[in-house]
This record gives C-alpha cells, sequence and structure tokens, in this order.
C-alpha cells in the first residue's frame, strides 16, 4: 500500500524576541502486511523550515526510514522507525543524523493503559530558528473512568543540543488531563503541564506551569 500527503504548519509569536516559523512536510510511505500481527514500511519525507528574520537558519531536510509494527501479545504492541535525516541550512552548513520514532504501549486491563516512547529528531529554536538535537523519552497512562471520562497522565524527558553551541538544554515534564465526551460530535478536556528547564545557559533555564482548555466539534 502506498500513501503520502502534504503539511503546512505555522507558529507567530505576539511577543518581541521570538521568531516566527513555518514547515512544509511531504511524506511517502510504502506499507506491507507482513501477517495480521506485523506490518513493515519504508518511506522518504521533505521538509523545509523558514524562519521570518533569520533565512540563514532556513533549512532542508530529507529523510529516509524504515519501521515496522508488531502486536507482540494481546495486550501489548510495539512500534518502531529508524532512518538517515540530512539536514542543509541556507548558510551552507549541513550535518546527519539518525533519526528514531517508537512507543511500546501495555493495556494492563480495560480500563488502564501505559505508553512508552522515544523520539529523536532535528528542531529549531524559538529565538533564532538555530538547529538543535532532540531526544526524548516518556510514559503515559490512561485511565477510561466511565463510558464517556478518561484521564491521563505523563512523564517526559527531553535533551535539546544545540549545533555550533555549548548550549544543552534538559526539559522535565509532567502532565494531568481529563477528557469528557458527550457525543461522537463534541469532547472536551482539560489539562495542567509542569515544565522545568536546566540549561547550561543560566538565562535559558525556567520553571512554569500551564493550564490547557479544549472544546472540539465536529459534523
Amino acid at each position: 500500500r502506498l500513501n503520502g500527503g502534504i503539511t503546512y504548519t505555522t507558529t507567530e509569536y505576539a511577543s518581541e524576541g521570538y521568531s516566527n516559523q513555518a514547515t512544509v512536510t511531504v511524506p511517502v510511505r510504502v506499507l506491507y502486511e507482513v501477517t495480521a500481527k506485523t506490518d513493515v514500511r519504508a518511506g522518504y519525507t521533505y521538509r523545509a523550515t523558514f524562519i521570518k528574520d533569520f533565512p540563514d537558519q532556513n533549512s532542508q531536510d530529507h529523510t529516509i526510514n524504515i519501521g515496522t509494527t508488531r502486536e507482540i501479545t494481546s495486550m501489548i504492541t510495539g512500534d518502531i522507525q529508524v532512518g538517515l535525516t540530512h539536514r542543509q541550512l541556507s548558510s551552507g552548513e549541513s550535518g546527519t543524523i539518525v533519526p528514531i520514532d517508537g512507543t511500546l504501549t501495555w493495556v494492563a486491563t480495560p480500563r488502564v493503559a501505559f505508553t512508552a516512547f522515544v523520539h529523536r529528531d532535528l528542531g529549531n529554536s524559538v529565538l533564532a530558528g538555530n538547529t538543535y538535537l532532540q531526544t526524548l523519552i516518556g510514559l503515559n497512562m490512561g485511565y477510561n473512568i466511565a463510558e464517556r471520562w478518561n484521564a491521563g497522565a505523563g512523564l517526559q524527558y527531553e535533551i535539546a543540543q544545540y549545533y555550533n553551541s555549548e548550549r544543552v538544554d534538559n526539559y522535565w515534564t509532567g502532565n494531568l488531563d481529563l477528557s469528557y465526551t458527550p457525543s461522537r460530535f463534541v469532547s472536551m478536556s482539560a489539562g495542567y503541564a509542569y515544565r522545568l528547564n536546566e540549561s547550561t545557559v543560566d538565562l535559558a533555564e525556567f520553571d512554569n506551569n500551564q493550564l490547557t482548555f479544549q472544546l472540539n466539534a465536529r459534523y
């Protein structure tokens, strides 16, 4: 099976000192079902990132990857994807990394599930769009309280290593969330997250609290 698509995302900041960014992503993937419980895939992704006011940080990424999804047992499912990403900056600099995406889900009971995950990719800072290598690991838990109510909790660690810099950021994030789905057309949720950054750059260190509320409707 062959599939693909195109995604355009943009981030704009109301506060001065932050760099607005836009990204175009074009993935193409071939999927083959080996058995009813196992599939394998291979793909290519093109990604272009544009940094307003810092055009030398504009970049083009070319990624090839392979991956597999497998139902290990009736209660455990795993997914892993690895590859090679080459980034070319408008400034002329370039580099290659091994990106990783993986999840392992355990359905402990009909109401409780745990998901461990790992992610490794290139990112861009919010200040001047500088490239950094992002690696994160985490664990999420989901709990089905009742037919229309769900709760969740998670813990995540992320390290961001900046190119051509000694700056390294270490982020710790913990979150709680609650969602309610009164019908198949409407859902709402509330969440709380605490985030701490321990950085080699003193001015970059922070801790904050975040509350989010969402209301979704479809027809």
